[in-house]
């Protein structure tokens, strides 16, 4: 399986096309770590919006900002990633 980690912060005009980008590719066998920092902007309803109900797609909302380090470490804990992944 891949494992995708996304980490945002004020991304609203970027987060729908990377998701849409990654729904497309080819491979089926994924999942997507999207983790969203508090920025003042819509990037999170726009990630909601943009991840259209498929369930490959976890989106994380933070409720303060962690940075990007925190945020892939915690990613690669919420998506249980194994070795081989």
């Amino acid at each position: 399986m891949l494992i995708l980690i996304v980490n945002c912060g004020p991304a609203e005009d970027y987060i729908a096309e990377c998701l849409t980008s990654i729904r497309a590719q080819s491979i089926q066998e994924w999942q997507a770590f999207v983790t969203v920092d508090p920025a003042g902007d819509s990037t999170l309803q726009r990630a909601l919006a943009a991840r259209g109900g498929d369930p490959r797609i976890h989106i994380h909302d933070n409720s303060e900002w962690q940075g990007p380090m925190v945020n892939t470490m915690q990613a690669i804990r919420r998506s249980r990633a194994e070795a081989e992944d």
